[in-house]
């Protein structure tokens, strides 16, 4: 058996009510208004046609006035499910902002640590690659110089691996090429870079250098305030991905 409409009504009106029943419910209410409109306005007409009798007419009249009546009801229903539909909406829109948020959120955090501890891991497999890219270059060169002026040279193993030599051919670019060990990899914790190695014997820059790489280390050991360190399990799949 079908509910009434003010059964409707009522259900659309409870807090656990779907957007889809109130909407229905909104649509059946607007119908229910128009079509009692229409009786009103047949009543009214009636209940001042002279052909009827007078208590014909007062009959209309009051007919009138009920379905008059009916229609303020309607109309104040109405509004109080419009408020309940756009505050349904309000609502469905701050949960999916609020998921939105804590998604972020937690990418966010996770990212945060992810590059507190991996980066400088990274960071120093560079340095350690870069030092033997140089300690390679030093051997070649010095061999190099040993070999008759027509012997084999040998090419730097960065050239080798990259097949270039200080400069890119047209078809692939053209200008100097770039090489590993002139890349600046920032420390993450204060002014200063990992790479590229600072070699200046004659001053404090290099032991400065080594003290920044070593403190940025240090760094990346502190939690970062307001989120939960990695638990050890959950840190080795992503080290082990970078």
């Amino acid at each position: 058996m079908a509910q009434s409409l003010d059964n409707r009504i009522n259900a659309a009106l409870r807090s656990a009510a779907r957007l889809k029943d109130v909407e229905a419910v909104i649509g059946a209410v607007e119908t229910e208004i128009a079509d009692t409109t229409v009786k009103m306005d047949a009543e009214t007409a009636r209940s001042i046609d002279p052909a009827l009798t007078t208590p014909q007419a007062r009959e209309a009249r009051n007919n009138a006035a009920d379905l008059e009546h009916d229609i303020r009801r309607l109309n104040a229903s109405l509004g109080m499910l419009v408020e309940k539909r756009d505050k349904i909406i309000a609502d469905n829109a701050e949960e999916q902002r609020r998921k939105r948020f804590d998604a972020a959120k937690a990418e966010r955090d996770s990212l945060a640590q992810h590059i507190r501890t991996r980066y400088p891991e990274i960071a120093m497999e560079m340095l350690a690659l870069v030092r033997r890219i140089e300690a390679s270059n030093a051997a070649c060169e010095a061999v190099n110089r040993e070999t008759p002026w027509k012997g084999e040279k040998l090419v730097h193993a960065e050239n080798l691996a990259r097949d270039c030599g200080h400069y890119w051919e047209m078809n692939r670019g053209g200008g100097p090429v770039t090489f590993i060990s002139n890349i600046r990899l920032p420390l993450i914790s204060r002014e200063g870079s990992y790479l590229p190695i600072q070699h200046r014997e004659v001053s404090s820059m290099s032991a400065m250098w080594e003290h920044g790489v070593a403190a940025d280390q240090e760094f990346a050991k502190q939690p970062i305030p307001g989120i939960e360190p990695l638990p050890a399990a959950d840190a080795e799949p992503a080290m082990a991905d970078a």
